[in-house]
């Protein structure tokens, strides 16, 4: 009687019945599976009821071909956008009120870009984060915060930029910060705000206007400060007449105008000119009429003078 094998050891090869005879070889054109895999698709698409799965398919791919080709892929995804929106607003979580602390010059157009706001607009789906990036993006925004009331009120909280003075360089005018940044090109916003102009006038607006803070009266009058040579600065007051500054201690020299303005009425006078650019003594130019109303009055003295010698 033949011995089992241990078990797990591997059992002996059967023994060979006789010769071995040669065995066919079979070839595939195909692997068997994937024909049974192409069948049973074929079987599936060919199913009862696959037009219409066929017909909506192929509208779909023409809306997309026509929408690729007229270029409207913006307003899909903006159409699309909306239908969250008008969920949670018809849900009551609609943006009723928007309450802006801080805002000086913002206008309302502005804020409402930056939230992206329309008809319909929800508290749920508002990205506060690109939101404020949008608002920061404007030049006037120093810093801004946004936060959500549910159920449908947002607050915002601008801090602006100062803007200290209109500078007119090439013909444009910027609004500027006290440094002399430019904060943004100007609109028409700030028509209360003091102009200064030339070249290198931004950087040392604040020499020349913290100076004319000191005589109020005559900063009242004053136009213009204008930037010569970016050493040193003229004024142009209201009624046309220019003063021209020493470069330096052009604070005592507008204490000086002022007191004889105050005093004499000097500029209310018919001048064109003040000079105080030397210390010792200031000179003043007459307007033509005036120039030459004295010219007659000197000549007609001197014949006076000539008649009784």
């Amino acid at each position: 009687m033949a011995a089992k094998p241990a078990a797990g050891a591997p059992a002996a090869r059967p023994a060979a019945a006789g010769p071995a005879k040669p065995r066919p070889v079979i070839r595939y054109d195909v692997a068997p599976r994937r024909l049974v895999r192409w069948e049973g698709m074929l079987d599936w698409a060919i199913r009862p009821g696959r037009g219409i799965l066929y017909a909506g398919l192929l509208l779909g791919l023409t809306l997309v071909y026509g929408t690729s080709r007229g270029g409207h892929w913006g307003e899909v995804g903006s159409a699309l956008f909306t239908v969250p929106d008008a969920i949670a607003s018809a849900a009551g979580f609609g943006i009723r009120q928007i309450t802006v602390d801080g805002r000086r010059a913002l206008t309302d157009h502005e804020i409402l870009d930056a939230l992206q706001f329309g008809h319909g607009r929800s508290l749920v789906f508002l990205d506060l984060g690109a939101a404020r990036h949008r608002l920061m993006d404007n030049p006037l925004v120093k810093d801004a915060t946004l936060r959500k009331l549910y159920p449908d009120r947002l607050v915002i909280h601008v801090t602006e930029r100062d803007a200290y003075a209109l500078w007119q360089h090439d013909g444009k005018f910027f609004v500027i910060a006290q440094d002399g940044t430019t904060i943004m090109p100007a609109d028409g916003r700030f028509p209360h705000l003091p102009l200064v102009v030339g070249v290198g006038a931004d950087a040392h607006a604040h020499e020349i206007l913290s100076a004319l803070d000191a005589v109020p009266a005559l900063k009242d009058r004053v136009y213009a400060a204008v930037r010569v040579g970016d050493r040193r600065w003229n004024l142009r007051l209201d009624n046309g007449v220019d003063v021209k500054l020493p470069n330096q201690d052009f604070d005592q020299a507008l204490k000086q105008l002022a007191g004889l303005d105050a005093s004499d009425k000097l500029l209310e006078r018919d001048i064109t000119e003040v000079d105080l650019r030397r210390a010792d003594r200031m000179t003043v130019r007459l307007s033509d009429a005036a120039a030459k109303a004295e010219a007659d009055a000197m000549a007609k003295t001197k014949k006076k003078k000539g008649g009784k010698a």
